[in-house]
């Protein structure tokens, strides 16, 4: 979508773009990372459907996750809002999003976040228990 756009950007696959993330976050607290196709997708705005980024975000989460020490990293996975499961709404659900975990300190982190505004805090409570 980016090169599409015009953007100067490297085209990469999702095991490139795992190894830059994973790169990141040895040398970083934290690394944030956004996927916004499947938001683009969901909304129509990209040719491609929900199904095939779909595929594309769980083939770079399956990368990352085996680039990863896992007993030392933990990976967050959040959605802000439901759309990509009913690709019939234009606007956003009110579906619930996953909220996923993986890696050291991961079932704490997920311990009783019941919608995003949670997440900050889980987040900030994840780093005071493993710092």
């Amino acid at each position: 979508m980016l090169l599409e756009s015009g953007c100067a950007v490297p085209a990469l696959t999702p095991s490139e773009a795992a190894g830059i993330l994973a790169g990141l976050v040895d040398r970083h607290d934290f690394v944030l990372y956004e996927y916004f196709l499947t938001d683009a997708a969901a909304h129509g705005r990209i040719a491609r459907g929900p199904a095939e980024v779909l595929i594309e975000i769980d083939a770079l989460i399956t990368a990352l996750l085996g680039e990863l020490d896992l007993e030392r990293h933990g990976v967050l996975l959040c959605s802000d809002h439901g759309n990509i499961e009913d690709s019939s709404v234009r606007g956003h659900t009110r579906n619930p999003v996953p909220l996923l975990a993986w890696g050291a300190g991961a079932e704490a982190l997920v311990t009783g976040v019941r919608g995003i505004s949670g997440i900050a805090g889980a987040v900030e409570s994840y780093f005071r228990t493993t710092a």
